[in-house]
């Protein structure tokens, strides 16, 4: 499962969803999301593997295709590294 930050067309807000696998959709490139996603990549993580893949099994809400959508860092405001070596 490929997970994304993006932004939707007509929306300025970002939000995160996955790449559906190809032929698991009538059309290729397509981005899935829906309601119950946390709002950010990091909330995500910190929530953990379990609620990654329980957030992915459910049925997408909404599409769109890849083309229609601005890719963005998938933690665009990531904690510091600082003393992480």
């Amino acid at each position: 499962m490929k997970w994304v930050t993006f932004v939707a067309p007509n929306s300025s807000k970002p939000q995160i969803g996955w790449l559906l696998p190809q032929g698991s959709h009538k059309e290729p490139d397509t981005v899935a999301t829906h309601s119950g996603l946390p709002h950010t990549m990091l909330e995500l993580i910190e929530a953990g593997l379990e609620k990654a893949r329980e957030a992915a099994s459910r049925p997408p809400e909404t599409t769109f295709k890849l083309s229609d959508v601005k890719l963005l860092a998938p933690i665009p405001r990531p904690t510091s590294m600082r003393d992480g070596y």
